[in-house]
């Protein structure tokens, strides 16, 4: 689905006609457009931020920016609200675009143990499976690889039966394939001590955060346009010839 929303008149243009008309009328119609589309790229860049935690600033700077407006000109009178990922890299889009509608996506999904989801207590960071050098990325079986370090999940077989396959990532972590088919990545807490730190399913996760880029765009448009115009008319006949 496109994520591009045309915001132009729908029917603001009879309110200026009251009291504007000609290039005083396309003004303040631009106007009104051209504030009501920042308002809506305003509110979807909070609505971003309210609904997905995003851990660092740059990475949240680099997300609100995907959120565009095109502006409006006296010439055409309608301005273009868009997800677009920059010039050298419009795929990345798809970190947004891929929520308007909250699509299943196939994929492997890290399931924390009950001791790490300790209630009133968020997991460490530090615990996360990105930051002990594995990715839910799928290898050629479709089992999880390790995003760095000095192996994968592979097809090994030997004499230990409860862990036929492993791979190794930080803070003495590798992954464990149980007799019962079950995917483990456990942890090393001593000599010998061991712990289970996340399970990981092959799963169709569906994407909880459903932006709905395109109906809240255009129901905001519909609400705030006319109160838009009348502010642009306002100022119009106040200031004189307004540029949009």
């Amino acid at each position: 689905m496109s994520n591009n929303v045309e915001i132009k008149d729908t029917g603001v243009q009879a309110i200026i006609a009251r009291l504007l008309s000609g290039k005083d009328a396309d003004r303040a119609l631009n106007l009104a457009i051209n504030r009501t589309g920042e308002a809506i790229q305003r509110q979807h860049r909070d609505n971003i931020n309210r609904r997905f935690s995003i851990r660092t600033t740059n990475a949240r700077r680099f997300i609100e920016r995907l959120v565009k407006w095109k502006r409006s000109t006296t010439r055409t009178l309608t301005g273009t609200l868009l997800i677009e990922g920059p010039k050298d890299a419009r795929a990345r889009a798809k970190i947004l675009t891929r929520h308007q509608d909250g699509d299943q996506f196939s994929g492997t999904a890290f399931i924390g143990a009950r001791d790490l989801r300790q209630a009133g207590r968020p997991i460490p960071r530090a615990l996360y499976p990105t930051a002990l050098g594995f990715s839910s990325f799928r290898g050629i079986d479709g089992m999880p690889v390790l995003a760095r370090g000095r192996g994968t999940l592979g097809g090994r077989t030997g004499a230990d039966t409860a862990a036929r396959d492993r791979s190794k990532g930080k803070r003495r972590t590798f992954l464990l394939r149980t007799q019962d088919g079950d995917t483990l990545l456990m942890q090393r807490t001593s000599k010998t001590s061991l712990r289970v730190l996340w399970r990981i399913e092959r799963s169709g996760t569906r994407v909880k955060a459903a932006l709905r880029f395109n109906e809240d765009a255009l129901r905001i448009g519909r609400d705030l346009l006319p109160r838009e115009a009348e502010r642009a008319i306002a100022d119009v006949i106040r200031f004189g010839l307004v540029g949009g």
